[in-house]
């Protein structure tokens, strides 16, 4: 027979039939060979992988799976065995241990055979020469075997390459994705900013407006009180009170103001109440030098009118006034250039993440931006002066971002928040932000990080409602750790580990 009709039995497969009926008949022939005839229950093991047993099983019925043993352990079942098979050919021909182990699966009656009864009944006839053209037909099967998982190992690797590609091919669409969203969450937390920060850069604008309009008149008034009057006074205390206005700090408070403007009045009476508002605002190094400049004081008395004293006292104090106006604009210009600087640092596109990032400058770049919304709120920043860790720089500042506007939203913008790095002994550097707010709610901790998940109404949320969730893939992606609990004191503490390294 060929096979070649739908209906016929397969040349090789009547063969092997043919040989086992042989082969039993010659082992059922006498009570001596009939001895080596063996019955087994299904979950027996016939060989035992790696152990030395020297049989040779023919299997005459029922079905016996083949077993090997990973490297790690793991049990694998590589061939199965059944009518017309033989097993243990392998180590009679190596004379080796059991290469696999074989277990029944079902009741199984078999011909088993030692090495020596092998060699014996190979060279005995009939049975010599049916037990080597079925040892042909298994080594001929088996071969057709190996082909065949060899193809469908080949098919299996296409398609492998195949859905690797587009694995390969989906995880940077997904990638992409992310990138697009957290630009997406930036961007909408600074469209909300952005009235914010327009108020922070008009603010120090219309101080250095009034400062520079100021200094027009005053820099002319002084330069020509020096030049058309002989004012040995003002020449003599000019550059200290110059320099005490470079120098000056705030505005005192509305009570400290009250207060001077009485001992004023005291010192120099009768002067214009707009005078005494002026001199109260000088701060104490200058007030001193009012006070006590024996020059000035004499020259006030000897002056002959209230007009006259007035406008001595306002050409002497305005080398301070003039310097505390220069003051101004130049610390007018630093904050636009900070508030800038930090609206650059914070919308720049994400740098490479093995690139080398201060923390401490990322969050206090943050702290500018939102430096509108924190104007109620006491923030205390502890860190060194620079630490540094491998990462996206923008990518870590939408981080910081999200915690300090939750904190913000907890707070109803009015509280503390308390913002701490420190250098771990495990080459890490914690960072954690504390607030004074209600707490997280009871049962969403483990929520909190989900996407589209919020505590806010509408009307105070920032963002897509992507913030912790795209905040904790941030910081994953930068191999750290975010958590989120109650401080037993109340409010809440958001705590990342982020390493050195």
């Amino acid at each position: 027979m060929n096979g070649d009709g739908p209906d016929k039995i397969p040349a090789s497969i009547e063969n092997t039939e043919r040989l086992i009926r042989e082969i039993r008949e010659a082992f059922t022939s006498s009570e001596e060979n009939q001895k080596k005839i063996t019955k087994h229950t299904s979950g027996d093991w016939l060989i035992r992988e790696d152990e030395r047993q020297e049989k040779v099983f023919i299997i005459l019925e029922g079905e016996v799976a083949l077993y090997k043993t990973t490297d790690n352990g793991e049990r694998l079942q590589v061939d199965s065995l059944s009518s017309g098979d033989m097993m243990g050919l392998l180590s009679y021909f190596a004379r080796n241990r059991n290469f696999v182990g074989g277990r029944c699966q079902t009741e199984v009656t078999a011909v088993r055979l030692t090495w020596e009864e092998f060699d014996h009944y190979n060279y005995t006839d009939p049975i010599g020469g049916a037990l080597l053209m079925l040892i042909r037909d298994n080594m001929a099967q088996r071969y057709r075997r190996m082909v065949g998982v060899q193809l469908k190992l080949a098919t299996l690797n296409t398609t492998l390459a195949k859905e690797r590609n587009e694995l390969r091919d989906t995880i940077i669409e997904l990638e992409q994705t992310r990138n697009r969203l957290v630009n997406q969450e930036r961007l909408a937390i600074l469209g909300q900013l952005i009235a914010g920060l327009a108020h922070e850069i008009n603010n120090p604008a219309a101080a250095m407006l009034r400062s520079t309009d100021y200094l027009r008149e005053s820099l002319a008034h002084l330069f020509g009180i020096l030049k058309e009057k002989d004012l040995t006074v003002v020449r003599e205390t000019g550059p200290a009170f110059w320099e005490d206005g470079l120098h000056a700090g705030n505005h005192p408070l509305r009570e400290d103001i009250e207060k001077k403007r009485a001992e004023w009045e005291k010192i120099f009476p009768g002067l214009p109440r707009s005078l005494y508002r002026r001199l109260s605002f000088l701060p104490e190094t200058t007030s001193n030098r009012l006070k006590e400049n024996t020059l000035i004081q004499k020259t006030f008395r000897k002056a002959k009118s209230m007009g006259t004293k007035a406008n001595f006292l306002e050409e002497v104090i305005l080398p301070f006034e003039t310097a505390h106006h220069v003051r101004t604009v130049s610390i007018a210009g630093d904050r636009i250039r900070k508030l800038i600087a930090g609206l650059k640092n914070y919308s720049r596109p994400g740098q490479v993440k093995n690139s080398s990032v201060d923390l401490r400058q990322g969050i206090e770049d943050t702290l500018m931006i939102l430096s509108n919304r924190l104007k109620e709120v006491f923030v205390h920043l502890d860190s060194p002066e620079k630490l540094e860790a491998p990462g996206n720089a923008g990518e870590l500042n939408q981080v910081w971002t999200n915690i300090m506007v939750n904190a913000c939203d907890s707070m109803e913008d009015h509280g503390r928040l308390d913002i701490k790095l420190i250098k771990t002994e495990e080459d890490q550097v914690k960072i954690t932000f504390e607030d004074t707010g209600p707490g997280l709610p009871q049962g969403i901790l483990d929520k909190l990080f989900k996407p589209n998940f919020t505590t806010k109404n509408q009307s105070r949320s920032f963002g897509l409602g992507l913030g912790l969730s795209i905040a904790k893939d941030i910081i994953e992606k930068h191999n750290g750790q975010i958590y989120a609990e109650n401080r037993e004191s109340g409010g809440a503490r958001f705590v990342i580990f982020l390493p050195l390294r």
